[in-house]
This record gives structure tokens, C-alpha cells and sequence, in this order.
């Protein structure tokens, strides 16, 4: 029987500054695959493991043809691959399963059948499935029902329900080779004609002259001013603002035992939000006294349902001048160090619960 819960360790969610979607590793190859639309713009992303873990990945290989990309991942990301097949690999009606990140939840199966198995859109032929694909799958394998990596996840049709396409594993194979070929880790772009390696924008592809929109290819993203100004506010703290793109005004910080959600309500409000522990089982007075005590303009222990978190909110008009942003960075730092702290304070001195686990934190 085929184990399909330990492939999740082989999929990861792939974060950029505007949106999320699903990536994956082959048995034997170290590179990570995703689609194209997904990294587009960018030179790094961040990918995130099944279970919570977070690295940087340098974009090597873009071919926006096929909507394929190879990313090579920083030291610590452990995958032991996933088996792919090629060679008649999916036919009409066959079981299959995509596995990804949708919306950027947790790593999720959905099962359907394939529909055509040489669907053409253009001059591409994709895999067609009734196997659900939602934003945030992009990128992630579609597995055959031995298990077998047989296509990329990477579009659906606009409001259409369970009509989703696969580009056929063997693409993402024929790039790898390519860029083997290449003996370069520097960002490469393959022409959409000949499909020759582009390595610097030009109005002509240099290899057969066909007339390409290369500076598309190149341009890299430019994230607005206000999450600029935050990830400046994370790399003060300490911390890199890359592994921590969640979306698009979004970051998520996830180390040791802290929980941080770094957001912006409206474009008027700054909110940083941490889970810290649950209530106490007894005694809650004493403990609202403390919290009702301890609250101070910028600072803030609420409690939503059971749990109790610590908050950090200013407004966008701190962030225009350079003293008062200085200010922001500092109080933003003092608010992470607070969280190492604290939480052994309220378990300490008013009988609080921790929570079971960091996973536990994620969810809520």
C-alpha cells in the first residue's frame, strides 16, 4: 500500500511577497520544481516545510513557456524526493492525487481522475483532471496511484469547478538536463522559441533571433513601500524578512516556541499578533487584573476564546518619518525579545497553559 502521508515531506509551500503556492523534489535531484507564474519576478523565495520549518531558495531556471522553474534550496532542507515516471505514465481515467499548499493552508490530497490525459492548450499538451486545484497548488506534484510524480500542478479554469491542468513531469526532467548543461547557478532564462539559454535581457533571442519580451523575464518584483518598510522592521530584529513572506502584506515568524503574524489592517493599521499561552484552569482573576494592568499604548495581552496574545499595533503615519520609523524598529524588536519572556512569566505566576506544541500555535 502506497504511504502517501510521508510524500508531504517532499512538498513544500513555496512564499513570495504576493501570494503562496506548492513546490516539490524528485528521488535523486536536489533542485525543487515549481511553476513559473509562481516565482515570477523573483530571485529568492522561501520555501517552508510540511512541518513548519522555513529556508531561502535561489530561482535557477525560469522557462515561461512551459511554466516550469527550478529553485536550488539553502543547507537544512532534508527531502528524500519523490518517485516520477515518464513513459506512459497517466492514461484517460486513471486515479490520480495532487498534493499542495491551497490558499496557504497545510499540505493537503485531493483525489479525482484523469479526464484527458493530452488536453492541448496552444502548442502544449497538459494532464486534465478532476482532481481539485485551488491557488496555492501551483507548482505541486500530481501523483499517479502508485505514488509516481506524473505532472506539475498549475491552473484551473476560471469559475469552473474540477477542471484543473498538469504540465507532464517529463518538461520539468528536459530542464533539468538543460540547466545541468549550463554549468551556472546564476538566474537563466529558456527562450520561448528555441529554447536556448537567456542569461541577460535582449530584444532578440541571441541563438535564433526570435523577437522575445525578455525584460519581462528579467524584471524583478518591486514590493511596495509600506512592506518594504517592514521587512526593513524584521531585518532590524534580527531576523530575514525572505523566509518570512507569507503573501501579500503578510509575513509569518515561526522559531523556536514563538508564533509571530506580521500584517497591515486597511494600509492604516500595523499589527504583529503572537499566541502565547491558554487560560489558566482556576483563579482567572488575578490574571485579568494583570492583564488589564500591563497594557500600554502600542503594547497588548487580549484574550480571544481560551487563548491569550500579545500584540504589537501602530499606525501607517508612524512609518513616514525617519525618527518616528526608528522608534517603530526599536519598539518591534523590544516586542519579539518580550515574547521569549513572557510566556514563562504567565505560567509561572498566574497558572497559564502552554500549548502542546508549535504546531498547536500555527493553527490557531
Amino acid at each position: 500500500m502506497v504511504d502517501f502521508e510521508s510524500f508531504k515531506k517532499s512538498v513544500f509551500k513555496v512564499l513570495t511577497p504576493e501570494a503562496t503556492g506548492s513546490g516539490f523534489t524528485l528521488a535523486g535531484i536536489e533542485l525543487v520544481i515549481t511553476n513559473y507564474h509562481v516565482v515570477e519576478g523573483l530571485r529568492e523565495v522561501a520555501l517552508e516545510t510540511f512541518d513548519n520549518k522555513r529556508v531561502k531558495a535561489k530561482v535557477l531556471l525560469a522557462d515561461p513557456k512551459k511554466d516550469i522553474a527550478l529553485l536550488q534550496a539553502e543547507s537544512g532542507l532534508v527531502s528524500t524526493g519523490l518517485e516520477y515516471k515518464t513513459e506512459g505514465s497517466v492514461q484517460d481515467r486513471d486515479s490520480v492525487i495532487a498534493l499542495g499548499y491551497p490558499l496557504g493552508m497545510s499540505c493537503t490530497f485531493t483525489q479525482g481522475i484523469v479526464s484527458n490525459s493530452q488536453h492541448r492548450i496552444q502548442d502544449m499538451a497538459y494532464i486534465q483532471t478532476d482532481a481539485a486545484i485551488n491557488p496555492g497548488n501551483s507548482g505541486g506534484p500530481l501523483l499517479n496511484q502508485y505514488g509516481e510524480v506524473v505532472g506539475i500542478n498549475s491552473r484551473k479554469i476560471q469559475d469552473a469547478e474540477n477542471i484543473g491542468f498538469s504540465i507532464p513531469i517529463k518538461f520539468a526532467l528536459e530542464n533539468l538536463k538543460k540547466w545541468k548543461s549550463f554549468g551556472t547557478a546564476e538566474y537563466s532564462v529558456l527562450c520561448i522559441s528555441c529554447e536556448n539559454q537567456l542569461t541577460t535581457p535582449s530584444e532578440h533571442c541571441p541563438h535564433c533571433g526570435f523577437q522575445i519580451d525578455s525584460e519581462r523575464y528579467f524584471r524583478t518584483m518591486d514590493i511596495e513601500k509600506v512592506a518594504s518598510q517592514v521587512e526593513a522592521m524584521i531585518s532590524f530584529s534580527g531576523h530575514d524578512p525572505i523566509t518570512l513572506r507569507s503573501g501579500k502584506n503578510y509575513w509569518e515568524l515561526v522559531h523556536n516556541n514563538d508564533v509571530v503574524r506580521i500584517f497591515f489592517y486597511t494600509q492604516d493599521y500595523f499589527y504583529a499578533a503572537s499566541p502565547v499561552v491558554l487560560l489558566p484552569k482556576m483563579n482567572i482573576e488575578k490574571l485579568l487584573h494583570f492583564i488589564n494592568s500591563e497594557n500600554q499604548f502600542s503594547f497588548y495581552l487580549g484574550i480571544d476564546k481560551s487563548k491569550i496574545f500579545y500584540s504589537f499595533r501602530k499606525h501607517s503615519s508612524d512609518f513616514v518619518l525617519n525618527e518616528h520609523f526608528d522608534i517603530v524598529k526599536a519598539q518591534f524588536k523590544r516586542y519579539l525579545d518580550e515574547l521569549k519572556t513572557l510566556e514563562q512569566l504567565l505560567i509561572r505566576d498566574f497558572g497559564c497553559v502552554p500549548f502542546e506544541s508549535i504546531q498547536d500555535k500555527v493553527s490557531s
